[in-house]
C-alpha cells in the first residue's frame, strides 16, 4: 500500500489543504483479482460523501454549551463509530474472513466511474483499509494526531489490512473502527495484536507471505 500525500509541505500537524492524498491499494478484494489496481482518492472538493463525513464529524466532535468541548478520548472514539457507521457498520472478528462487501461497493463504484479511481466517500462498505484511511482523513481535519498503519500481508482475507494508532495520556493506542469501534487498546496488549492480525492472530493464509 502505497499512501502518496499531494501537499509537498505535508506535516504532522493538519495542513491547510489536508485532504488531497491518494491510496494506492493493489488489491481492491481480500482474494487475487486478475485486474486488482484500486486508486483510493481523498478530495473533499470533488468527492460530496466525503465532504459529507468531514461536517459530520466537525458537528459531531463540536464543543457542546452544557458539557463543553470532548476530551481526545472522547473525539477519538465518536470519529471511530462514525467511521464505522458509513463504512457499513460493525464486523463480527470472525467473519471479517468473508466480508465480502467493501470488495462487491468498490467494483460497482469501479463499473459506474468506469475508471480505477475510487472516491473514497463514494464506498457505503470498507474493508480496515478503507477505514482506517477515513479515520486518518477525518482526525486530520479535527487535528487529532494519529497514524495509519499497513500489515505486510499481501494476500489471503487480510491482505493490506490496516489499523490507526494515537497516544491517549501517554500511551499509544490502536483504534477499533472495525469490529467494537470506539475500543481502544494499548499498542502492547493481546487485543492490539488481535485487531492488527499479527504474530498468533494471523489468518493462516496471511503466514504464507
Amino acid at each position: 500500500v502505497l499512501l502518496v500525500d499531494s501537499n509537498p509541505n505535508s506535516n504532522p500537524n493538519p495542513s491547510p489543504n489536508p485532504d488531497q492524498v491518494l491510496l494506492v491499494d493493489s488489491n481492491p478484494n481480500p482474494n487475487p483479482n486478475p485486474n486488482p489496481d484500486q486508486v483510493l482518492l481523498v478530495d473533499s472538493a470533488v468527492d460530496a460523501g466525503l465532504a459529507d463525513v468531514i461536517a459530520a464529524a466537525t458537528e459531531l466532535t463540536a464543543s457542546d454549551e452544557t458539557y463543553g468541548e470532548p476530551s481526545m478520548a472522547d473525539a477519538a472514539a465518536m470519529i471511530a463509530r462514525l467511521v464505522c457507521e458509513r463504512m457499513g457498520g460493525a464486523v463480527n472478528y470472525h467473519a471479517y474472513e468473508q466480508y465480502t462487501e467493501p470488495a462487491a461497493r468498490v467494483s460497482i463504484v469501479r463499473e459506474q466511474s468506469g475508471s480505477r479511481v475510487v472516491l473514497l466517500g463514494a464506498l457505503s462498505a470498507g474493508a480496515t483499509r478503507h477505514r482506517a484511511l477515513l479515520y486518518k482523513v477525518l482526525c486530520d481535519h479535527l487535528g487529532i494526531m494519529c497514524s495509519y498503519d499497513a500489515g505486510t500481508c499481501l494476500r489471503g482475507a487480510h491482505a493490506y489490512h490496516a489499523w490507526n494508532t494515537l497516544i491517549l495520556n501517554g500511551e499509544v493506542v490502536v483504534v477499533d473502527v472495525t469490529h467494537n469501534p470506539g475500543a481502544f487498546y494499548p499498542e502492547a496488549s493481546d487485543e492490539a495484536r488481535q485487531y492488527k492480525r499479527i504474530d498468533e492472530y494471523a489468518c493462516p493464509l496471511d503466514l504464507w507471505t
